[in-house]
This record gives C-alpha cells, sequence and structure tokens, in this order.
C-alpha cells in the first residue's frame, strides 16, 4: 500500500483540477509524471480509474469510489498535521480568494487584510469578479458572494449581512411626493442595477410588498453610478447603507418610506469539501468573523 500512496495522491489531484496538465500545476510535476503514476496506480489496482478523451476527463465507477474516499483521507490528513504543527509554527501556504466586483461591506475586505498581515507566511491571491465561481474546478480555494448561494454542494458560511435602503433626492420626493406607502412609488422613475431584479421587496411588520416601477429611468453595472444617478435627481435607487450613508448625512439624498425595510442580503463564504486548504480556509473564515464583526455592526446601523 506505501508503494500506492504517491499514486492516490497524485489521481485526487487529477480528479480535483478535472485536467492531467492542471494537477501537474498543482503539484509541481510534469504532465507525463502525472500521466504515469495514474497509470501505474491503475495497473497496480488492475481496473481503470480515469476515462481520458480530448475533451474532457471522467472517473470510472471504481475511481468515483476510490476518490470519495481518498478525499476524505487527505483532509483529514491535513486538518490533523495543521493542528499538530499550529501552535509551534506559523501557518503558511497559499490561498486563492474569489470576491464581488464590488463588496459592499468594507469590513469583510478589512478583515482580509488584517489576515494577511497575521500571517505572512500564507500566500493570499485576491480575485474580484462577479461570475460564478466553479469551485474546485477554477483554482479557487474560497468564494465570498453576496445573495443566497444556489449551490447546495458547497460548504457555506454567512460572514454578515448588508442593508439596503430606497433613497432618492429631497427634490424627486417633493415633485412626487407625499410618499407613504410602496403603491405611491409605482411612477418615480427608478435606476436598476444588472444584477438585481426590476422590483424590490419591502417589509413593514407582517406586511410584504412587491414593487415593480412603471418606468426605468437608468440601468447601470455599478453600484456607484446607481448612487451618482441617484444625487443627481434621475431617480429611486436601492442601495447598500454603506454605499450612502454620507450622501444622507449630507442631506444629498432622503431615506425614501423608512418605515418599510428590504430585506438584508447575506455575504456568504462558499467552498467545496474538496478544497486542498481546508484548514487555512477555516483559518481565514475564524480570522473575518471575530475580527469584522465590530466594523460590520457599525457600518449596518440606521441613518
Amino acid at each position: 500500500m506505501i508503494k500506492q500512496l504517491h499514486g492516490i495522491a497524485v489521481f485526487v489531484a487529477v480528479a480535483d483540477t478535472g485536467a492531467f496538465n492542471k494537477a501537474a500545476d498543482r503539484l509541481g510535476l510534469s504532465t507525463s509524471v502525472v500521466s504515469h503514476h495514474i497509470s501505474r496506480l491503475e495497473q497496480q489496482l488492475g481496473t481503470t480509474l480515469i476515462y481520458r478523451s480530448t475533451r474532457k476527463l471522467a472517473l470510472s465507477e471504481q475511481g468515483r469510489t476510490l476518490y470519495e474516499t481518498a478525499r476524505q483521507l487527505l483532509d483529514g490528513t491535513e486538518d490533523v498535521l495543521h493542528q499538530i504543527t499550529a501552535s509551534n509554527t506559523q501557518p503558511a501556504g497559499t490561498l486563492r480568494v474569489t470576491m464581488p466586483a464590488f463588496m459592499p461591506d468594507p469590513a469583510v475586505e478589512i478583515a482580509i487584510m488584517n489576515f494577511v498581515r497575521r500571517y505572512p507566511d500564507i500566500d493570499v491571491s485576491l480575485a474580484y469578479e462577479d461570475k460564478r465561481a466553479n469551485l474546485p474546478n477554477d483554482d479557487l480555494d474560497l468564494a465570498i458572494r453576496v445573495g443566497q448561494p444556489s449551490d447546495s454542494m458547497l460548504h457555506t458560511q454567512r460572514l454578515t449581512s448588508i442593508r439596503h435602503v430606497l433613497v432618492a433626492t429631497p427634490d424627486l420626493v417633493q415633485q412626487y411626493g407625499p410618499l407613504s406607502h410602496p403603491n405611491d412609488l409605482t411612477n418615480l422613475p427608478f435606476i436598476n442595477h444588472e444584477s438585481a431584479p426590476n422590483f424590490v421587496t419591502l417589509i413593514n411588520n407582517s406586511s410584504t410588498h412587491h414593487l415593480e416601477p412603471d418606468h426605468i429611468s437608468l440601468r447601470v453595472n455599478s453600484i456607484h453610478a446607481a448612487q451618482l444617478a441617484a444625487e443627481t435627481g434621475i431617480g429611486l435607487a436601492d442601495l447598500p447603507i454603506t454605499v450612502c450613508a454620507e450622501a444622507l448625512k449630507a442631506g444629498r439624498l432622503v431615506h425614501v418610506l423608512p418605515d418599510w425595510e428590504i430585506p438584508e442580503f447575506p455575504v456568504v463564504a462558499l467552498w467545496s469539501g474538496k478544497a486542498r486548504r481546508n484548514s487555512l480556509i477555516k483559518l481565514m473564515l475564524t480570522h473575518i468573523t471575530s475580527q469584522g464583526e465590530p466594523d460590520i455592526q457599525k457600518q449596518n446601523t440606521r441613518p
């Protein structure tokens, strides 16, 4: 079995990445050496583990069985090794994290920056992008996203939540006022962010109302553009409180329907149970939740 352990580790890397060349990059080996390890392991076991084609790789039934067990064993071994060495050595390794192109709560980013300073031997890579993270096959370890995750196969942890408010200029409110109920907002021009639906859910005690504006005056793909448009009087905007707090304090914008609340958007961390760096992922998430909470609470106070 000792002769097979190296081959099993290489096999798990190939199954994780879905390609021999990606597994080679991960392991610091050549593609030919990776292929040799897989072929030798298949010969030793007397079965095919991976079906090869020019387009993609697929695990055989025996390959899936081996992968599920081997992946759990490797994860468990990594966690134990980390626990043994954590008290005597600084955590080290690499972590590749993806975040939204715009992160509405700076407390999460600040906590990550503090993590980098606290653990200088961990090489952290941050990619700001909104595309779906295909974990664990995009050479990513951790994804931080705003909103409820749709992939039930991934591990999730809530980091914080983002409070949104409806805002407009005082002149616009005066022009269309008085405004006391969501029905009063139907005819107002509305600024829509392309990542958001064309309606806003508003809650007042036990009452829920879905506001569907008749007129979208502007569509944008930048939250800062939505704020600028709102401040110039183009229309009503649904903005994170962290973005518009200063404009509200200065009076350039006003909170429309303050007695009605928009449900908060969760900020969620996503990672795969097959991730190779579970111990570092957990270390970062523990740091974010412990370091970021005071700032998060401060950022989400009512205007």
